[in-house]
């Protein structure tokens, strides 16, 4: 048995020792890996470009949304708390806004009221109620500043955005009234915007109001 085996292990090893080993093409199986290797590339390139726009896209929506104008809260005067202040109190709790109205605080020939109105327990809008008689002649003068950097915005007040006129950092109109100009302003400032109302016998009322602002 064991020589029966030798000679048949003799055998297979006589038969593949001369036996070629079959012919293979493998251009096109090379050409095939070349073409699996593109497409895998094509596929990360493409991932990697919806990638990048999508992340484009986001940081661009972060910026939109950055820029966009906080939206303005609207109130009623007439609902908003208020507090009549002295000017003492002014200087303590809106130092620029005194500095502003120290002219008329300070002066024998002038008046000033000043009161705050709160909404939701913040302070909005500083209204200064002026009064003045000298060269110009007397007359009355309603300052009100915002407060918040145009965050809050009083409804009886927006109109005043929509003035005809326009002069350098204001909108305004005047009119003449039973004798008397009447005039009312809106005013851009670092300070706070302005809304204005000046009633007098004289037109040029309104600039010099407009000059200490």
């Amino acid at each position: 048995m064991n020589g029966k085996d030798a000679a048949i292990e003799r055998r297979f090893r006589e038969y593949f020792a001369g036996a070629e080993a079959p012919g293979i093409d493998l251009k096109e199986a090379k050409a095939e890996l070349v073409r699996a290797r593109r497409r895998a590339a094509k596929r990360r390139a493409l991932t990697l470009s919806l990638s990048s726009a999508c992340a484009c896209l986001a940081l661009v929506l972060v910026f939109v949304f950055a820029l966009m104008p906080a939206p303005v809260m609207r109130y009623a005067l007439a609902s908003a708390d208020t507090e009549t202040v002295a000017y003492s109190e002014l200087k303590e709790r809106f130092a620029d806004e005194a500095r502003t109205f120290a002219p008329f605080s300070l002066s024998s020939n002038a008046t000033a009221e000043y009161t705050v109105y709160s909404t939701e327990g913040q302070p909005v809008l500083l209204e200064a109620r002026l009064g003045i008689s000298d060269g110009l002649g007397r007359f009355k003068a309603v300052v009100r500043v915002d407060l918040t950097e145009g965050k809050y915005l009083a409804e009886e007040l927006a109109p005043y955005k929509t003035l005809g006129k326009r002069g350098e950092d204001c909108r305004f109109e005047t009119l003449y009234i039973n004798g008397e100009y009447v005039s009312r302003a809106y005013v851009v400032r670092e300070g706070g915007n302005c809304f204005v109302d000046v009633e007098s016998a004289r037109e040029e009322a309104l600039g010099f109001i407009l000059g200490i602002l």
